[in-house]
């Protein structure tokens, strides 16, 4: 699920969540913070729970 956002400073960002399968690969982070994330995902699921990755871009005016 993605939205499209105007923030109250006149930024255009967009947001989306989905399956940490979709969303880590497209991620520009760095590997520290991407092993990171996973460790919490595993520990989340050993647990039997369910996760989702938020992930928020600021796109310019020509973009959007």
């Amino acid at each position: 699920m993605t939205v499209i956002v105007r923030g109250p400073d006149d930024s255009i960002r967009v947001m989306c969540k989905g399956a940490d399968s979709i969303i880590l690969p497209r991620l520009k982070s760095t590997a520290q913070h991407v092993k990171k994330t996973e460790s919490f995902l595993e520990g989340y699921s050993k647990e039997g729970l369910r996760t989702l990755l938020i992930a928020e871009k600021v796109v310019s005016e020509d973009v959007y």
